[in-house]
């Protein structure tokens, strides 16, 4: 699954650095009406710029959401027959390596998150932990083992972010995937992770975020050339599934962007979700 994905997203990358880019006038995004066409169906994207978007994106306090395939820490203290030696993940089917995963604590032992969201942990059984934050997966497990520990003490953190991720593409140093954690990830972090925008072929003025959408994908556009932008831009969390086009310089115009880069966007987050 993973290989293929990685197939599209450089096919992606292609597309966007290596397209033949015509020249075309500065366009507003909020002027922008031309439809899209994805699989024989015409609609118009919903297009905001990141300031619009930060409104509503900063309406929550930010909290990791645990997912299939994160590797949780769990500690009960005072209890050492229960917590994972180092350097193993509690799985006997867990097709991992350790020396490879990413955004891995130096212990990088655990209890892994199946492909349907559960765990299974001594005591408490097989736990949905999908779509819950570390925290309450804790105060899930303390009542469990209540049953058979008095007054347990439970440690639950991540010890390895692997279920959500994004995909920075276009004029980055370096274009590919980077992994959402306990920390929010923003537009210029994800940037300067991709060693940042090529000082020769990017154009700033158009940073574009899509954003899976139902109907429609939603995408916005920054323009990192306005210092107020930036500052913006720094707030800007990204979410799962997110994908960051930084395009080329002369830009062309915007519905031209929409109609080459969208469908082949659309395809990514569907072979996500057929895969997945």
């Amino acid at each position: 699954m993973r290989s293929y994905n990685y197939l599209l997203i450089t096919l992606l990358c292609l597309c966007g650095a290596g397209c033949t880019v015509l020249p075309g006038t500065y366009m507003r995004v909020n002027d922008v009406r031309k439809p899209a066409t994805i699989n024989n169906k015409t609609f118009y994207p919903k297009v905001e710029s990141v300031a619009d978007g930060l409104i509503a994106n900063q309406s929550k306090h930010y909290q990791y959401i645990i997912g299939p395939y994160d590797v949780l820490n769990i500690i009960v203290w005072e209890h050492p027959e229960l917590t994972v030696p180092e350097n193993t993940i509690l799985d006997p089917n867990a097709d991992l390596d350790l020396t490879e995963l990413p955004q891995g604590d130096p212990q990088r032992s655990g209890t892994l998150v199946d492909a349907h969201g559960y765990i299974y942990f001594p005591y408490a059984g097989r736990i949905k932990v999908t779509g819950k934050t570390p925290g309450q997966v804790q105060a899930i497990l303390t009542q469990k083992l209540a049953k058979y520990i008095q007054a347990p003490k439970v440690s639950v953190r991540v010890a390895v972010f692997r279920s959500q991720r994004i995909n920075i593409i276009g004029e980055v140093m370096k274009p590919g995937t980077q992994y959402l954690t306990n920390r929010p990830l923003t537009i210029l972090d994800a940037i300067n992770a991709a060693g940042g925008i090529s000082k020769i072929s990017a154009d700033t003025r158009h940073i574009y975020v899509f954003r899976k959408g139902h109907p429609v994908p939603i995408i916005y556009w920054l323009n990192a050339k306005s210092p107020q932008n930036l500052l913006l831009a720094e707030q800007f969390r990204l979410v799962d599934d997110d994908i960051v086009y930084v395009t080329i310089a002369p830009v062309s115009s915007f519905d031209r962007v929409v109609s080459e880069i969208l469908p082949t966007v659309q395809t990514i987050w569907y072979t996500q979700d057929l895969m997945g």
